[in-house]
C-alpha cells in the first residue's frame, strides 16, 4: 500500500479493491487506540449502549458508498459552508460540522468556528462515530462531562473542552450513515435542544446530503465523457511502440513515445488542442504498427520498425539496431499486440500466458536512465497537483518505484477540476509507463506498485480506460508471481470494465477470456475454463477471420481442456482445427514446432482411444518436425522416439519398436542422460504390448 492518505488515521482512499479494504477492517492499525491497541480502529473504543452492533460486512459497505460521493479530503465548498454558518445562528453555538467517518479518522467537509481551521481528528475520539450508530438517529450530549461516553474524551479534557454537542447522521439514500451534521459549544446546555429543534438538526442534515447527491452527480457527469475513438487508438497506437522501443534498448525513442500518448490523452481528457496529433502523423505511426500486428517480428521487420519510429523524432538511426543486445526480440518473437479496441496500455505480451517466460532484461543503466526520466515528470507532475490540493503530495524520488499519490479531491470549480483532471491522466500514464520498465526488467514487485499507485490516483473516474489497462496489467503480473486466484479477481475487473467501454465483442475482450481459460486449466477447473475459450474463439473468428493464428491459439487451448476431461472426439476436432490453421498461417521457420506440439497431443488423444495406428502416424511426423526444429539429436526427439517405440510393440511392429528404442537411447546417452531402454529387458516397455494406457505427455 503507498503512504497514508492521513496522519489521523486510515482511510477508505488508501485501498483499491474491496478485498483489500475488507482485510483492512479485520486488521489493527499501527496506531494505538485509547485503552486497546488490539481493537480496529473502527470500532468503537468505549461501549455505547445506544449505538448498534458494528460489522465488518456493514462497515464495509458505508465505506465503500462514502468513497463513492469523492468527498473525503476535498476543499470546503460555499454551499456547504452556508448551512453550517446558518445553523451556528440557530441553535446559538459557536462551531457546526459536516463530518464525514471515514476508515480511522473523520472528516471535516465543513467546519464553521472549529478553532484553527482543524479539518480531521482520529475517529476514536470523534463523537460523530457515536452518533452514526445511534439507534434513535440522533444525539443530543447536554454535558459531556456527565456522559460516561465522552467524559475521557481529550476532545473534552484537553483541546476545544467540548460540554455540548448533538448530531444527526448523513444518510445516503442507499441507507448509509456516511457522518453527520453537527453542532457543539464549550458551555453545558442543560435544557438540550426542544423537538422542533432536533427536528430541525435532521432537516440540516438531509439538506447537506441532498448537496452530497447531486454534487455526486455532477462529477459522475463530468468524468463520463467519452473519448474520441481515433484519438485514444492513436495513444494506444504510441504506446506500444514505446514498450516495443523499450525492448529494443530504445528508451530515449520509447520515452518520446509514452510523451505522445500522454499528450494525446491530455488531448482526450481536457479539450485542449495542444496534443491532438494530426492525421498524417496517425497513418504514420499506424504503418509502422502494422509491421508487428501481423502476429511476428523479423529481423528485418524490427529494423525498420526502429529507423522508421527515430526518424518520426529526428534522431540518428543506430547502425547496430540489428545485433541481439540484452532486451531485444529474436526474430521470430511473436507480439500479439492488443491497441485496436480503445484501451491503451496493456502489456503487449505473448498470449500463451506461460509462467516463467523468458525474458531479455534491460541493460542497467539504460533502466536508471529510464526511471529518472519518468520520475522526473512524476515529481513534477505531483508538484503542480499539489497547487490543487489543501494539502501537498509527496514527490517520487529518482530511485523509487513508484510516486506517493496525494488522494485529496478537487473543488467544484469547473476550471480546477479540468486541470486536476488532466494533471491525474497525466500521472496515472507515467506510472503505467513505468510499470512498462519494470515489467520488462522482471520486477514485477515494482511494476504491481505503480499499477496500484494508478489506481489509487484515478478513483475519482474508476470507468476510466486507463483503469482498465491498470486491472489487466496487474493481472498479468499476478500470473507471472505464481498469484493465479489474484490474477483470475483482476481479469474479471478488466472484463467487467471493458464490457462496458468498448461492448461485449472485442479483441482485447478475446484476449483477457483466453488468458482467463488458461489460467483456469492450469488450476484444473477443467469445466469452467471451457466457456471463456469458446468465446474468446467466437471472438476472434469474427475479428480476424477462421484462419487467423490467434484463432489456433484458442483452439489449441480448447483441445488441452477436451483432453484433459477425456472428451476425445471434441478434442481432435479442435485440434485438426487447430493444425490447419498453422499450416496454412506459420512462416517455415515456426511451423515445425507448434504444428509439432498441436501432433503430439492429437497422438495422445488417439493414443487413449485405442487408436494407435492413427497415433504411431502422428507421432512419427511429430519426430520429424522436432528432429528439424531442434536438431536430430535433441533429447525432445528421444521423449518421442520412445512414445513411438512403445506404440510399435502395441502394434506388434517389434522391428520398428526396436529401431525407435535404440535411436532414443543413443540420443540420450548422448546427453548425458539416464538410459534404460532395453527392450528385451525394459519390464515397462514390456508391459505395453497388452495394454491401452495413453502415452506419456512429450
Amino acid at each position: 500500500m503507498a503512504t497514508q492518505t492521513s496522519a489521523f488515521g486510515r482511510s477508505v482512499q488508501d485501498y483499491i479493491t474491496e478485498d483489500e479494504l475488507k482485510e483492512a477492517l479485520l486488521s489493527v492499525s499501527s496506531r494505538n487506540l485509547p485503552g486497546d491497541s488490539k481493537t480496529p480502529d473502527w470500532i468503537l473504543p468505549v461501549p455505547d449502549p445506544e449505538a448498534e452492533e458494528q460489522t465488518v460486512e456493514g462497515e464495509l459497505q458505508r465505506l465503500l458508498t462514502l468513497k463513492s460521493y469523492l468527498l473525503l479530503d476535498a476543499e470546503k465548498e460555499e454551499a456547504f459552508d452556508k448551512l453550517t454558518e446558518e445553523a451556528c445562528k440557530v441553535f446559538g453555538v459557536p462551531t457546526s460540522l459536516i463530518s464525514l467517518i471515514d476508515l480511522g479518522r473523520q472528516f471535516f467537509f465543513s467546519n464553521t468556528g472549529c478553532p484553527g481551521d482543524v479539518r480531521e481528528t482520529s475517529r476514536a475520539v470523534a463523537f460523530c462515530s457515536h452518533t452514526i450508530l445511534n439507534k434513535k438517529g440522533i444525539i443530543v450530549v447536554n454535558d459531556t462531562k456527565k456522559d460516561e461516553r465522552f467524559m475521557n474524551s481529550p476532545l473534552v479534557t484537553d483541546g476545544p473542552r467540548l460540554r455540548f454537542y448533538a448530531g444527526a447522521p448523513l444518510i445516503s439514500p442507499e441507507g448509509y450513515k456516511l457522518g453527520t451534521f453537527c453542532v457543539e459549544g464549550p458551555e453545558p446546555r442543560p435544557q438540550g435542544l426542544t423537538e422542533e429543534e432536533k427536528q430541525k438538526l435532521k432537516d440540516y442534515a438531509a439538506q447537506a446530503m441532498a448537496l452530497m447527491v447531486e454534487r455526486r452527480n455532477v462529477m459522475r457527469q463530468k468524468l463520463s465523457r467519452s473519448p474520441d475513438p481515433v484519438v485514444l487508438r492513436h495513444a494506444g497506437v504510441t504506446t506500444n511502440l514505446g514498450v516495443h522501443m523499450l525492448y529494443a534498448n530504445e528508451c530515449l525513442t520509447a520515452m518520446k513515445l509514452f510523451q505522445e500518448s500522454l499528450q494525446t490523452l491530455m488531448y482526450v481528457e481536457g479539450d485542449s488542442q495542444s496534443g491532438l496529433p494530426s492525421k498524417e502523423r496517425q497513418e504514420q505511426m499506424e504503418k509502422l504498427h502494422a509491421l508487428f500486428t501481423t502476429g511476428m517480428l523479423t529481423e528485418q521487420s524490427r529494423q525498420v520498425l526502429v529507423e522508421g519510429v527515430k526518424s518520426l523524432y529526428h534522431l540518428v538511426a543506430d547502425d547496430n539496431v540489428t545485433k541481439h543486445l540484452p532486451g531485444t526480440p529474436k526474430p521470430g518473437m511473436k507480439h500479439d499486440s492488443c491497441i485496436d479496441s480503445s484501451i491503451p496500455g496493456l502489456f503487449p505480451q505473448d498470449s500463451k500466458f506461460k509462467s516463467g517466460h523468458t525474458r531479455y532484461p534491460l541493460s542497467f543503466g539504460d533502466l536508471v536512465d529510464a526511471l529518472e526520466m519518468l520520475s522526473d515528470a512524476l515529481t513534477r507532475g505531483n508538484a503542480a497537483l499539489a497547487k490543487l490540493y489543501a494539502t501537498s503530495s509527496q514527490s517520487v524520488s529518482p530511485n523509487s518505484s513508484s510516486s506517493s499519490i496525494c488522494s485529496d479531491e478537487p473543488t467544484d470549480n469547473p476550471n480546477d477540476i479540468s486541470r486536476t483532471l488532466r494533471l491525474r491522466k497525466k500521472l496515472s500514464r507515467t506510472l503505467l509507463n513505468m510499470g512498462h520498465v519494470h515489467f520488462y526488467n522482471c520486477n514485477y514487485d515494482a511494476a504491481i506498485t505503480t499499477c496500484k499507485d494508478a489506481l489509487r490516483l484515478m478513483h475519482t473516474n474508476m470507468d476510466d480506460p486507463e483503469v482498465a489497462a491498470m486491472w489487466y496489467n496487474m493481472a498479468v503480473l499476478d500470473f507471472h508471481k505464481g498469484e493465479k486466484m489474484d490474477s483470475l479477481k483482476h481479469l474479471d475487473k478488466f472484463l467487467e470494465m471493458s464490457r462496458l467501454l468498448q461492448g461485449p465483442g472485442s479483441t482485447q475482450i478475446a484476449e483477457a477470456l483466453h488468458r482467463r481459460g488458461q489460467i483456469l486449466y492450469e488450476i484444473g477447473d477443467l469445466y469452467q475454463c471451457i466457456k471463456p475459450l469458446n468465446e474468446a474463439l467466437s471472438i476472434r473468428r469474427q475479428k480476424y477471420g477462421e484462419d487467423h493464428p490467434l484463432a489456433a491459439e484458442t483452439l489449441f487451448a480448447l483441445g488441452k481442456a477436451y483432453l484433459a476431461r477425456e472428451e476425445f472426439e471434441f478434442a481432435l476436432n479442435a485440434y485438426y482445427q487447430c493444425l490447419a490453421i498453422q499450416r496454412k498461417t506459420s512462416p517455415d521457420e515456426e511451423i515445425s514446432f507448434d504444428v509439432a506440439q498441436t501432433l503430439l497431443d492429437i497422438g495422445r488423444a488417439h493414443h487413449a482411444q485405442g487408436n494407435f495406428k492413427e497415433a504411431l502416424t502422428v507421432y512419427r511426423e511429430a519426430s520429424q518436425l522436432t528432429k528439424r526444429f531442434f536438431g536430430e539429436r535433441h533429447a525432445f526427439v528421444a521423449r518421442i522416439e520412445n512414445i513411438i517405440g512403445t506404440l510399435c510393440l502395441e502394434c506388434g511392429q517389434v522391428e520398428a519398436s526396436v529401431a525407435a528404442f535404440k535411436e532414443a537411447a543413443e540420443i540420450r546417452q548422448e546427453q548425458g542422460l539416464p538410459v534404460n531402454m532395453n527392450v528385451t529387458t525394459d519390464e515397462f516397455a514390456s508391459s505395453r504390448r497388452n495394454t491401452n494406457d495413453i502415452a506419456p505427455p512429450a
